[in-house]
């Protein structure tokens, strides 16, 4: 019965540590763009409720073997819940897609480390080129507590 009771609790303690690994504090908002030439502001949206814990930016960007491989130069508006703008300029780099066309390439880089949203409600974000870019199929954010 001992042995039994052990294997149960050694049971519940890998479920629970599992189910705490599912529980990450990740959010992401991703808008489609034209893959042909992408030259609009692409904006995406995401709430915010936490005001005190840092987060990691991620640009996050889907793409396929059309895209070149340049660097691509944004610009980044982020517009916070009381209407405060901030825009800036960011180059983006990726690795250079190798497979078939149809074969489409996720990847995130890093756009801001231990950032504090320092208001609650809804976030607006646009991201847009300097100049079109060919492959490029969607782009976003992802947030990540920082750790």
């Amino acid at each position: 019965m001992e042995r039994a009771i052990r294997i149960f609790r050694a049971g519940m303690l890998l479920a629970s540590l599992t189910a705490a690994g599912c529980l990450s504090h990740h959010r992401s908002a991703v808008a489609d763009v034209d893959p042909r030439g992408w030259n609009d502001a692409a904006e995406v949206t995401f709430a915010n409720a936490d005001t005190l814990a840092p987060c990691d930016l991620w640009l996050v960007v889907r793409y396929d073997a059309a895209f070149a491989g340049e660097p691509v130069e944004l610009e980044v508006t982020t517009v916070a819940p009381d209407s405060l703008r901030l825009t800036e300029r960011f180059t983006l780099r990726l690795p250079v897609s190798r497979g078939p066309a149809p074969l489409l390439r996720d990847t995130a880089v890093l756009y801001r480390r231990r950032a504090v949203l320092r208001r609650t409600g809804e976030y607006r974000m646009t991201i847009r080129p300097d100049e079109p870019v060919r492959g490029i199929e969607a782009v976003g954010i992802a947030i990540e507590k920082s750790i």
